[in-house]
Parts: structure tokens; sequence; C-alpha cells
């Protein structure tokens, strides 16, 4: 099987997962990733894959993930023997449906947050 790709433009986790107070940050950071692993059909990344990208064992990725699913914040999608396929279980917003702010105040009228 190919090293997952993902169209990676930054950090993004999502307010159902920042906002979650019985998550820690390494299941945050991890459900993000598996978010961003997810074309449509699941993520498919390993367990070895993602203790390398988060510099752990693949032994505590496997603990987290398994927490994750006791959780109900990840679903299996599917296993084929050899391979898993498991994706976030939470509904995900749509980030752009809500207006930028910051801080107090919003965005000033002269920033446009839609793209031209």
């Amino acid at each position: 099987m190919s090293t997952p790709t993902r169209a990676f433009k930054g950090v993004w986790i999502p307010v159902e997962i920042w906002d979650s107070t019985e998550l820690s940050w390494m299941e945050k950071c991890l459900l993000a990733e598996i978010n961003s692993l997810d074309h449509g059909d699941g993520c498919y990344a390993g367990n070895e894959f993602l203790a390398e990208r988060f510099k752990t064992t693949a032994g505590n990725i496997a603990k987290i993930v398994s927490e994750l699913r006791s959780k109900k914040f990840i679903e299996d999608v599917a296993f084929d023997g050899r391979t898993r396929w498991i994706r976030v279980a939470i509904p995900i917003t749509n980030p752009t449906s809500q207006p930028l702010r910051f801080g107090k105040g919003c965005v000033g009228e002269n920033v446009n947050p839609e793209p031209p």
C-alpha cells in the first residue's frame, strides 16, 4: 500500500475536537491527523506511520486509537485482514460557515474572508 497523502495547508483542529473536555491534546492532534488523511473512504494510515509523525511508538498510537474508538470519536470503516480504515465519527462543521473572529471583535469590514 502506498504512503497516505493529504492536502496539507496547515494545522486545523475542528472546534468539535478542540472544545472537547474529554480528550487529551494527543488525542485531539491524532483525530485532526486522521481527519486530514481521510479523503472520503477513511484513513488507512498504520500505527507505524502515525507513530513516526507524532514521534511516539506504534503501541502508543494503537492505545490512543483504541481509546478514541471506545469514546466514540472514531469508527471503523473497513478491515481487509491487514489494513484498517477509520474515520472521525463525530460531525465536523464546515469551517467557512462561521465568521472569522479575533479576540473580542470581528474581522474588519475591509477584510473579505471569502475567496475572490
